[in-house]
């Protein structure tokens, strides 16, 4: 019986990992409502724009990085006790889900945090401390850097923290908050994978055909 759960397992994470990976090939910025997008503008001075579309731009180059990153580890940016690689000659790791005729699938609170982790690390470098903006003649300083991540059905919402104080001449600006939705069917594949993984809990030596 432990025999052929491991074969099980196995079985069980490819089929996981290809559902996750169809997915994240799905998503793009969707589009925001003319009107709102002109009465936020308007809020902001005109010099400012500029950095706000930089960020903004950065943060949804970073988040798609994450949706792919952190789908093929399986819902981590760093990876659990329990791993695989997708082949023998593989740099690519994913974690399992159903282990030892356990489920060990992770909830989707953590698989948020996660993403979070991925953001609040890489997003700066994208942004480059505003080199190009601080080359022409703007001075801009930054506070701390903080990720939410929300995960629905059809989209997943990244609302990023980052104080931004931006002078030039004798005008002052702070800019505080950005929200970036990702149109992306991780909420779907989600809980797709959770009832595969039931499934296989309530029977660990059985391959559930039709789940897959």
């Amino acid at each position: 019986m432990k025999k052929r759960g491991y074969g099980t397992d196995t079985f069980m994470i490819i089929g996981l990992i290809i559902l996750i990976s169809m997915a994240l090939f799905y998503f793009s910025k969707p589009p925001l409502k003319e009107e709102k997008e002109v009465d936020r503008l308007l809020r902001i001075p005109f010099d400012v724009v500029p950095i706000r579309a930089y960020v903004e731009s950065c943060i949804q180059t970073v988040a798609k990085d994450a949706l792919l990153f952190i789908g093929q580890q399986g819902g981590y940016f760093d990876l659990p006790q329990y791993y695989t690689k997708y082949t023998k000659d593989s740099s690519i790791k994913t974690a399992y889900y159903f282990y030892l005729d356990e489920n060990i699938m992770p909830s989707k609170d953590t698989i948020s945090q996660e993403l979070s982790k991925y953001i609040n690390q890489n997003l700066l470098s994208c942004i480059n401390d505003f080199a190009s903006f601080k080359q022409q003649g703007y001075a801009i300083d930054k506070g701390e850097l903080n990720t939410i991540t929300k995960i629905g059905l059809n989209d997943v919402v990244f609302q990023i923290t980052l104080p931004i104080t931006v002078r030039k001449g004798e005008t002052e600006t702070k800019l505080e908050s950005f929200s970036q939705p990702i149109e992306n069917r991780l909420g779907v594949i989600y809980d797709t994978s959770k009832i595969i993984v039931n499934q296989q809990t309530q029977d660990p030596s059985a391959i559930c055909l039709s789940c897959l």
